[in-house]
């Protein structure tokens, strides 16, 4: 399962089955909150070392971006209605 998917242009990190940005320092949280019942601890840990090298934008950074929906390589799957609750 594809987790999450970087986008190196605006460094933000997508949750893919969800559609939520994750901010850095919660990938484990987001993953054990969400997707429990989907990911293993091995998973998350490794999503944890592998993201733990990319400069993730912050939170008070994510709010201010505008980022095309077209972004995300699964922009035309997204959910109707489904946006970040940090960017509302």
């Amino acid at each position: 399962m594809d987790l999450f998917y970087f986008d190196s242009t605006y460094a933000v990190l997508a949750c893919l089955p969800c559609q939520y940005a994750v901010v850095p320092g919660t990938i484990a949280s987001h993953l054990r909150a969400h997707h429990k019942d989907e990911v293993t601890r091995e998973q998350i840990q490794y999503c944890v070392k592998y993201y733990a090298t990319q400069l993730i934008q912050s939170a008070a950074v994510i709010q201010k971006l505008r980022i095309p929906r077209q972004t995300s390589p699964r922009s035309e799957e997204r959910r109707v209605g489904k946006e970040c609750p940090r960017c509302v």
